[in-house]
């Protein structure tokens, strides 16, 4: 069961933030799909979850997504061995951060 806080309008899922930094922002091709980035990805851990971040009326990739781990140290290696190289058949490196947490944007 997921945990769910009130932040004013919006409501925030706790979970995305537990534990600590193992969710990542992920700024992809607009090409790359959920299945190259799985399997790019799970080699360092399992994912909770991936979501490439679409866009509302196209349903076309924005070119970012998110990927949650279930450990922050398979984040951590997911992001020190991936940053800035090439993912599935896209030529365009990728960039990985750690996303900032939903409830710091809310503060």
């Amino acid at each position: 069961m997921a945990l769910v806080a009130n932040m004013g309008e919006h409501n925030v899922d706790l979970d995305m933030d537990t534990p600590a930094y193992s969710r990542l922002f992920v700024a992809c091709g607009k090409q790359l799909s959920e299945e190259e980035l799985r399997e790019a990805f799970s080699k360092f851990g399992d994912i909770h979850s991936l979501k490439i971040v679409r866009d509302i009326q196209t349903k076309e990739s924005r070119g970012i997504a998110f990927v949650k781990f279930k450990l922050t140290s398979a984040a951590a290696l997911a992001q020190e061995k991936l940053d800035r190289t090439t993912v599935g058949s896209d030529p365009k490196p990728i960039c990985i951060c750690i996303a900032s947490s939903k409830t710091q944007q809310k503060s």
